[in-house]
């Protein structure tokens, strides 16, 4: 049995170290990648020394076929207080080359210059915009989705952007690999004002150890189970409507409710890496974004540790309903409130 202190140890200490200007050269940053992949590999054998393969429950034949017509893709957009990036948010989803979509726009409470800003396309056929209080992101994401009508499903953050051929990219592959349920790629990481980041920039650094070094490589898909809480998945993604409704909704669990909805697909069906330059989507860092508010807050270990006991126990039920309900998370979740408010 691991122990939980000696965890958050480790892992509080590892960006301290990362951060130094030693640890920035790319050999560094390469060798760094290496060890903490055997790290994981030592972390399953202690967390999870189980059999995994059969914890699959993998549909082996998707239904949906789109010979015949092109696949209406649903993109949610939740937004709450982004209004300085949300219109070229919302543009640059307008303006892909994929053109069946539907926008679905969730304000969740703004209080800044959103509401104007939503007011500019409420006349546009192609937007749903929904209003209604701070529940937060995953009810937010779950309201949006409630809506929706596609048979591709994705959501983008407004502080992020889509190059003109983001969607095709994804619908293309998902298209094609007809037994995948998600399809993800690569993406660039952007700062406040829209630049590409450099190697003096840290931020994930031991994903982004190519020649650009603004784009995160993420490589082929890992089971979610078996590691240390990373979500390799990223912001660019794309599945199928036919997954989403086996697993109902995201889990009220903020921070993690990628990750969780992540791990609950697994046990259902396959994930594809998209090879891309990675140009398709920006990933913007700045000091108001979801990743840079855990950091501030010292959250990450608690996310961890968060993370490791949802895995253990969706590992340890039986039922396949239960393994990819919200019902696992969103109780450890609350009980890990308690534990900070205490």
């Amino acid at each position: 049995m691991t122990n939980p202190k000696a965890l958050r140890f480790v892992i509080g200490f590892l960006p301290t170290i990362m951060g130094l200007k030693i640890f920035q050269s790319r050999w560094i940053v390469t060798s760094y990648r290496f060890c903490r992949n055997i790290g994981i590999l030592l972390f399953n054998f202690i967390l999870i020394p189980r059999a995994i393969l059969p914890q699959r429950h993998y549909i082996q034949k998707l239904t949906s076929n789109f010979e015949a017509h092109p696949p209406l893709v649903s993109i949610i957009l939740p937004v709450y207080n982004h209004g300085e990036f949300l219109r070229d948010s919302i543009q640059s989803i307008l303006n892909q080359d994929y053109r069946n979509f539907e926008l679905i726009i969730v304000n969740d409470g703004s209080t800044d210059s959103t509401n104007q800003i939503l007011v500019e396309y409420s006349e546009n056929k192609t937007i749903t915009i929904i209003r209604q209080e701070n529940f937060g992101l995953p009810m937010a994401l779950n309201s949006g989705f409630s809506v929706a009508k596609g048979d591709f499903l994705t959501w983008t953050s407004a502080d992020n952007l889509m190059a003109p051929t983001a969607l095709s990219v994804l619908v293309n592959a998902l298209k094609k690999e007809k037994n995948v349920g998600l399809v993800y790629a690569n993406y660039t990481v952007v700062d406040v004002n829209g630049q590409e980041i450099n190697r003096a920039n840290t931020w994930r650094n031991y994903d982004r150890t190519g020649k650009d070094p603004s784009v995160v490589k993420l490589g082929n898909p890992r089971y979610l189970y078996r590691c240390i809480p990373i979500n390799f998945i990223g912001p660019y993604f794309l599945y199928r409507s036919e997954i989403a409704e086996r697993l109902i909704a995201y889990g009220n669990i903020p921070g993690i409710e990628d990750w969780d909805y992540w791990l609950r697909m697994q046990f259902v069906t396959k994930f594809k890496h998209v090879q891309t330059n990675g140009k398709q989507y920006l990933y913007r860092i700045h000091s108001n974004s979801m990743s840079s508010k855990i950091k501030a807050n010292n959250q990450m270990i608690n996310q961890v540790l968060l993370c490791r006991n949802i895995t253990k126990d969706r590992l340890g039920v039986a039922s396949i309903k239960e393994k990819i309900g919200p019902e696992i998370s969103e109780k450890h979740y609350r009980a890990m409130s308690r534990e900070s408010r205490n």
